[in-house]
């Protein structure tokens, strides 16, 4: 169990990681998907890829 809960939570944090620098980045493949969901593209620098930068450091 604790070798499997190592890997996830390593995986997560490797994927909010990167997340959070495709948002800041403005990554051309998340951008549609943003616009279909509502979200202003203004908001991919702050508040979303700020804080996802900063919440695995935080934990």
């Amino acid at each position: 169990m604790t070798t499997a809960h190592t890997v996830v939570s390593l995986l997560a944090i490797a994927f909010n990681g990167f997340s959070g620098v495709a948002a800041l980045l403005h990554f051309k493949p998340i951008i549609p998907g943003m616009e279909k969901a509502g979200v202003p593209v203004s908001w991919l620098r702050f508040p979303i890829g700020t804080l996802k930068r900063r919440a695995p450091s935080a934990c």
